[in-house]
């Protein structure tokens, strides 16, 4: 621990713990809820093209504008402050303009996004909601009014870190009528659905309606709680950057909130009204229905602003985060699946991913954070560094042996023998690996002692790069040698997308882990290469999960019986009907049971869009004949 953390407390500055220890906790969530907003960005540009260009997606845009440079100003300031001022402490307690302009571009994007849910409550409620708006909107223009006067302030009058306190009582009140503007526009969501409850007799509905009201209360608390926190921290907890950290994390849970709920709209369809997310529940409808089938689809209600009073149902789910991951998803979607194999393999890697994250942000907090100022402390190992060697490794390579299962279970048995070189060349690699960490144990004690093994990681990355090329190299031959036999136009397509889709998405973990191998055998004496493996160790684990989450997706095109996807089914099919899954084989499958798991690399900074992150509707929806969809 710095030993001039204790002296700068002593002369009156602020904890390094609840400054730059706070930034980074923040600035960490806050980049991975990030990367969550440009996925969920992608998919709503994707699948909703039909939306009006000024409202929603001129909303969504500028959303995603505030959220860009919201993210780009916090890691300059993480890496200005931790890096580039290390060891330097006038430069360390000097404000940066940065930091001025951070309270002004958390208030527009925060407030752009309740305006978002105030505009939807507007437009397809029924008039007498809008006097309810009335206290919302005073609410959020005096909120944001604060905030910019703070920003503006902070630009005139901080110097130094410490002046900070001189606006925290501005930031404070800030957030208290942020988490006031939630509490109202949650409440009038809440009551909607209590009122239509009451006057609803027919059982189905009001389970709908139950559901929905413990799906908005529970997803609203989110970002009201988020709110609270950095209201009390900014007015309570004097002199530190703690409410600075927190709003990062909650500037991120109100942008995913806006665009999980709009992307959710394709997972209601089948069952609510979805003319631009207003989904009704026609009460008189449903009570005087007497027949068994449900409605086909209706056509939106003329007047399209004069909607009934359920007209904003789905539009109490307001606060859907999409930080659920897509382990979450799997767990919860694919109960069906073997308990040792996937399922076993899927949480030896979330555990493996696990210990990594958490192990590595340790390493920054201590090295950033816990050592500033001591130099002794920053160029000394420390066991978790070690350590990261042996757990990427094993989470790397269990997940290129998940692929290696795949192919060996479900292909045909002559293409098992291709599978013998990229065995070898990944055991050879985890060998590497573990023998490098195993040294860096015994031999390094000092930060510069890892280039004595740089070499050791560098050869178990170029493994990691000719396994992936072997395997991807297998499936592809898979996909062009059905293709060459097939005659018919839509296997062909079918067959060019997956080649296509696999070239695209299996090169990505392989160029990450070649650039890996480049910088520890030709940049020796850094640690680039440990941040790029860092990055490659995600994307291996997220290409296993997004596969296995993706069969939902491909099952009304492909034979989907955990992985067995039949593309021959078209070559004999007679109807103008897409086949059904056909029942799996019992054995010897034919050549193309292997054609989805050419699918091998599917990241979630790619084609992932379509199938990740989805908010399927609550159970219960859409039970029934009383819902008017």
């Amino acid at each position: 621990m710095s030993t001039l953390n204790p002296l700068l407390q002593a002369l009156g500055f602020p904890s390094l713990a609840t400054t730059l220890g706070s930034i980074y906790l923040g600035v960490t969530i806050g980049v991975m809820l990030y990367g969550l907003t440009l996925h969920q960005a992608y998919r709503y540009y994707k699948h909703f093209p039909q939306d009006g260009l000024l409202y929603p997606k001129g909303i969504v845009t500028l959303i995603l504008a505030f959220e860009t440079l919201h993210t780009i100003v916090w890691m300059y300031i993480g890496y200005r402050y931790m890096v580039s001022e290390a060891f330097n402490i006038t430069g360390t307690l000097t404000s940066h303009w940065t930091i001025s302009a951070t309270f002004l571009i958390t208030s527009f994007s925060v407030y752009t996004c309740q305006v978002f849910y105030c505009c939807r409550i507007w437009t397809f409620g029924a008039s007498y909601y809008r006097w309810f708006l009335i206290p919302a909107i005073v609410s959020m223009c005096t909120g944001v009014t604060f905030g910019i006067v703070a920003g503006v302030k902070a630009f005139l009058v901080v110097r130094q870190i410490t002046d900070l306190d001189k606006i925290s009582w501005m930031v404070s009140i800030a957030y208290g009528l942020s988490v006031s503007s939630d509490i109202i526009l949650a409440g009038i969501l809440i009551f909607t659905l209590l009122r239509i409850r009451r006057e609803s007799k027919v059982p189905s509905t009001r389970t709908v309606l139950n559901t929905l009201i413990i799906y908005t209360i529970n997803t609203g608390l989110l970002t009201s709680i988020v709110s609270f926190f950095a209201f009390l921290f900014a007015l309570v907890i004097r002199g530190n950057l703690i409410y600075a950290g927190v709003s990062i994390v909650g500037a991120k849970l109100y942008a995913n909130s806006v665009l999980a709920l709009l992307n959710s709209r394709r997972y209601l369809n089948n069952r609510l009204q979805d003319d631009f997310s207003s989904v009704s529940v026609s009460v008189d409808i449903s009570e005087t229905s007497s027949t068994s089938q449900p409605p086909m689809y209706s056509a939106p209600p003329p007047g399209g602003r004069a909607r009934d009073e359920t007209s904003t149902i789905v539009w109490a789910v307001r606060q859907q985060s999409t930080f659920m991951s897509t382990a979450y998803r799997y767990y919860k979607h694919y109960p069906e699946d073997g308990l040792l194999y996937p399922k076993g393999i899927v949480t030896l890697v979330l555990a493996f991913e696990t210990l990594h994250t958490i192990m590595w942000m340790y390493i920054g907090y201590r090295y950033l954070v816990g050592e500033a100022f001591n130099v002794t402390g920053t160029l000394t190992s420390h066991w978790t560094v070690s350590c990261t060697f042996i757990v990427t490794s094993f989470s790397v390579y269990a997940c290129q042996a998940f692929y290696c299962c795949r192919i060996w279970n479900f292909g045909a048995s002559y293409y098992r023998w291709f599978l013998i070189p990229a065995i070898v060349s990944m055991c050879t690699g985890i060998s590497f690996a573990i023998v490098a960490g195993v040294k860096a144990f015994l031999v390094v004690d000092l930060i510069i002692d890892l280039d004595k093994i740089s070499w050791m990681v560098s050869v178990a990355y170029g493994f990691s790069v000719a396994s992936d090329i072997i395997l991807a190299g297998v499936l592809i031959f898979t996909l062009l040698r059905i293709r060459r036999e097939s005659k018919v136009r839509s296997t062909r397509t079918v067959l060019n997308t997956l080649i296509i889709y696999t070239i695209n998405t299996g090169l990505l973990t392989s160029i990450v882990s070649f650039f890996a191998f480049l910088f520890a055998i030709v940049l020796r004496g850094n640690f680039i290469y440990a941040g790029v493996s860092i990055v490659g160790a995600k994307l291996y684990a997220n290409s296993v999960l997004a596969l296995l989450n993706s069969r939902r997706y491909l099952n009304n095109r492909l034979q989907d019986d955990f992985s067995s996807v039949s593309v021959g089914d078209s070559e004999t099919s007679s109807t103008s009907q897409p086949p059904m899954c056909p029942a799996r084989p019992i054995r010897g499958r034919d050549e193309t049971s292997t054609t989805v798991w050419a699918v091998r690399q599917r990241s979630t900074f790619m084609s992932t869009v379509s199938s990740q992150m989805n908010f399927a509707a609550p159970p219960g929806l859409g039970e029934g004949p009383e819902m008017l969809v």
